[in-house]
């Protein structure tokens, strides 16, 4: 039920890895039965976006769709921008790109990139903290053609359910390897999470080198060193 006089918002949700609008069905209705407005996207290659990871090239490709959102609500509208996990990364650069077009940024258990702290800062920290033996199932290849380098990175079964779903109930991971639906979003999520990396010049703005990450059904990459991308 709506309170009197509360002041109603509304929250643009950015998903994580391996995600897509789909993962916040509970929390849209929750805050849609609280009188609120939600718009939950689906950023590039992710949930029912029908884009193909190879037409992603750069970061502000992968976070278009939020940019979109943003962009297409009236000037009065300010929105609460809400980040999960990798999901950090697409709000800080909205929150660069946009910096009179929101009211708060949430960052739910996410990255928060910086200018003290750039993006590469804290991915070359946690790869450092886990080593490739951990990723268990995934699958690393690296791209052939030197005019078009890129690397991928695909998410194996087993890594999903041991390392990214093991807080979660059961169907979760089986949601995240068959078609199905849910409450206010159809989703038919890839056997895998697929990652594309390309490598380029550092970025110096407020996201750091997050513009260099290219996305596709996951968020994470493996550390790089003297332009070159590496495993471990």
């Amino acid at each position: 039920m709506e309170e009197s006089g509360k002041k109603q918002q509304h929250f643009i949700l950015v998903h994580g890895i391996c995600q897509g609008a789909w993962c916040w069905y509970k929390l849209v209705t929750l805050l849609r039965s609280a009188g609120h407005s939600v718009t939950a996207v689906d950023l590039g290659a992710t949930g029912v976006n029908p884009q193909r990871l190879d037409e992603l090239h750069s970061m502000d490709d992968y976070a278009r769709p939020l940019f979109r959102a943003i962009a297409s609500l009236p000037p009065h509208q300010k929105p609460v921008l809400v980040g999960h996990s990798f999901g950090g990364a697409s709000v800080s650069l909205a929150m660069e790109k946009f910096p009179d077009k929101f009211s708060v940024a949430v960052f739910v258990t996410a990255v928060m990139p910086s200018t003290a702290v750039p993006m590469a800062a804290l991915v070359d920290k946690f790869f450092k903290e886990h080593t490739p033996e951990a990723y268990l199932d995934s699958k690393v290849t690296i791209g052939a053609d030197p005019q078009n380098p890129w690397s991928r990175i695909e998410f194996g079964p087993e890594y999903m359910a041991k390392r990214l779903y093991q807080l979660s109930p059961a169907e979760v991971c089986v949601h995240t390897r068959c078609s199905t639906k849910t409450p206010d979003f159809e989703f038919s999520p890839p056997l895998s999470c697929v990652l594309l990396i390309f490598p380029g010049p550092d970025a110096g703005d407020a996201a750091g080198e997050a513009r260099e990450l290219v996305l596709g059904r996951s968020a994470t990459r493996w550390d790089r060193h003297g332009g070159e991308v590496r495993v471990g």
